[in-house]
């Protein structure tokens, strides 16, 4: 059992991000590429539960389609002793405040300001988005980071789409995924100073996965679009967990 039966489903209000698209009569008709807004679990450090579990906006944009492409993760990991975070509940709680304030940069400001990267996985390394859209159909989307047992083996699977299995995440690293040691999130793989980390304490016994969804498509000129963030929450990576995959 990858991930097991769920305890309780979280709802979260979103924002839509408007892109305006022009048309030939010279007059501004409004694209919407709605958030998701649905989470399917919240991590804890239960190792049953540490894991990202969302659910897509498929349905809510379908008279997008074509405009919409899919949904992407992105993610930055952050050293702990146990006391301090790094800064990850500052960081969260400024996110928070920009991505209400100003829903169409929101991805800008969580890549550009604050230092996030994109996950990928192996069914889709070279292949952007991540999470391609499914048609109109919601996708229940689970992300286990690392394996801590036979039962629960590292994983990224998209429920309702094909294929549901896209193996297991993968680190971005100088711009780059691979599937190779360097880029699982596997404790002893991390190390303060890449680009995908975030850490100001001397010994760290856990690294915190901080991860975001967004809705990804392109307005009429092929310009990328993004909707407003949701959050993911953290999963916890501790010495003692399973290297992935």
């Amino acid at each position: 059992m990858i991930f097991p039966s769920l305890r309780r489903n979280f709802f979260f209000a979103g924002f839509a991000v408007i892109a305006m698209i022009s048309t030939g009569c010279g007059l501004d008709t409004t694209m919407y590429l709605y958030p998701i807004t649905v989470s399917l679990n919240y991590p804890s450090s239960d190792s049953a539960y540490n894991y990202f579990g969302f659910r897509t906006a498929d349905e809510d944009n379908q008279d997008n389609d074509p405009s919409i492409k899919g949904f992407e993760v992105y993610y930055l990991i952050y050293g702990s002793d146990g006391s301090s975070d790094s800064g990850r509940s500052t960081d969260v709680a400024a996110i928070s405040s920009y991505n209400e304030n100003y829903p169409s940069s929101a991805l800008s400001y969580l890549v550009n300001t604050k230092g996030y990267s994109r996950m990928s996985n192996v069914d889709r390394l070279s292949s952007i988005p991540s999470i391609p859209a499914n048609g109109g159909t919601d996708q229940n989307v689970y992300i286990r980071l690392f394996s801590v047992n036979s039962s629960y083996p590292a994983a990224f699977q998209t429920i309702n789409a094909s294929p549901s299995d896209r193996g297991y995440p993968l680190r971005t690293l100088d711009g780059i995924s691979l599937n190779s040691e360097n880029y699982y999130f596997d404790f002893d793989s991390i190390s303060s100073g890449e680009d995908d980390v975030k850490n100001s304490v001397t010994t760290v016994t856990q690294w915190l996965v901080q991860a975001y969804a967004v809705t990804y498509g392109y307005d009429e000129n092929y310009s990328p679009a993004y909707s407003a963030l949701f959050n993911l929450g953290y999963v916890t990576i501790t010495d003692v967990d399973y290297a992935t995959p």
